[in-house]
């Protein structure tokens, strides 16, 4: 794609994209997602979920649900998406 193209595109969705950060419906989204995936496992009384953002051997960006210790080390991932797939989730959850 072409530079022109793309700045269209992130102008045609800034209003909403700014509608969310000032809202504060990102964050909200994002903690409410946080709370459901600690509401579907067991964690013990030091551990919280996190998301993190990485890159994969595919070359591509992913949303991962991590289970951390007080330390901050990674127990395990719970639940991974592409990243373009959580932000369809927030667009669409701006719609509402």
């Amino acid at each position: 794609m072409n530079n022109m193209l793309i700045n269209g595109i992130i102008k045609s969705f800034a209003p909403t994209i700014d509608k969310l950060v000032d809202g504060g419906k990102i964050d909200t989204f994002v903690q409410d997602l946080k709370k459901e995936s600690a509401a579907k496992i067991r964690l013990m009384d030091d551990e919280c979920v996190e998301i993190m953002l990485t890159t994969e051997k595919d070359g591509r960006e992913y949303v991962s649900f991590v289970v951390m210790d007080s330390s901050l080390k990674i127990q395990r991932v719970i639940r991974q998406m592409k990243l373009g797939e959580l932000i369809k989730m927030i667009l669409t959850q701006a719609k509402n």
